[in-house]
């Protein structure tokens, strides 16, 4: 997961997620609730009961001072009456500071059960935990895992959607472009596409190991562009080499223009 994780949640979710925690606070009788992700140096608690945080990247916390990052990495309940008195745990800086003393966390897992985070209720007092507060932290647990996982299925379709907005642009260029060389390459060079006068001139397997040097030679120092290593077909000479005349980017793609260089390499 990556560091910045107020990317990997849309608006939406953080606005429900407060509201789940501000509730479940409220049922629970406790001082606060955290509903967070967690990776292993931050943590992100995208809901809280109290936001009064409007930007939500002040809310990302170094993982070393919390409990919920514990709660995350084990993937199992805590249950602490008053986190002072565990050893690990009382020199934390949520624990120091007063801001935690009762703790009781659950991990938030994705739909492989993998642990992505943590749900907790906490208390500025000593609190022994009951059956009944489990099984609150236990529901809403549950409901944040929908609630993510229902966000994950809306953005995948967001990006099938955009993706299939872009291959129709790519047809009707390429329907413009008929006698055109031109390839459509993934990362790494990876070839996706090219034009039947593009692949007359070059194996495909050959183009994209071609194209894929040519990519990883562009990020060395005196290849700026993507004008050097030529690219030569059918083993020919000067003459037979291949130059890109029009590089652009769409998404995870690259899309290549090609033309016959001369014999002085113009």
């Amino acid at each position: 997961m990556a560091t910045d994780l107020h990317h990997a949640i849309h608006p939406d979710v953080i606005e429900k997620a407060d509201k789940l925690a501000e509730d479940l606070c409220a049922k629970m009788k406790c001082d606060s609730v955290y509903i967070s992700l967690a990776n292993d140096e931050r943590l992100f608690p995208f809901g809280i009961s109290e936001p009064g945080t409007n930007n939500v990247a002040d809310r990302i916390l170094l993982a070393k001072d919390t409990i919920c990052s514990v709660t995350s990495q084990r993937n199992e309940m805590v249950s602490l009456p008053d986190a002072r008195t565990v050893e690990g745990l009382k020199d934390r800086g949520i624990v120091k500071s007063g801001g935690i003393v009762g703790y009781m966390g659950l991990p938030i897992r994705d739909e492989a059960g993998h642990s992505i985070g943590a749900i907790c209720a906490t208390t500025t007092t000593p609190r022994a935990w009951t059956e009944i507060d489990r099984m609150m932290l236990f529901s809403a647990a549950s409901e944040t895992q929908a609630m993510l996982a229902t966000a994950g299925l809306k953005h995948e379709n967001q990006v099938l959607s955009d993706a299939l907005g872009e291959y129709d642009e790519i047809i009707g260029a390429i329907a413009k472009h008929a006698d055109a060389l031109i390839s459509i390459h993934a990362k790494a060079g990876t070839l996706i596409f090219a034009t039947n006068a593009l692949l007359h001139r070059m194996d495909p397997c050959e183009l994209e190991k071609q194209v894929n040097r040519a990519l990883t030679m562009t990020k060395r120092p005196g290849f700026p562009s993507l004008q050097e290593p030529k690219l030569r077909w059918n083993g020919r000479g000067d003459e037979g080499s291949l130059r890109p005349t029009m590089r652009s980017h769409s998404g995870a793609l690259t899309f290549v223009k090609w033309e016959p260089s001369g014999e002085d390499g113009s």
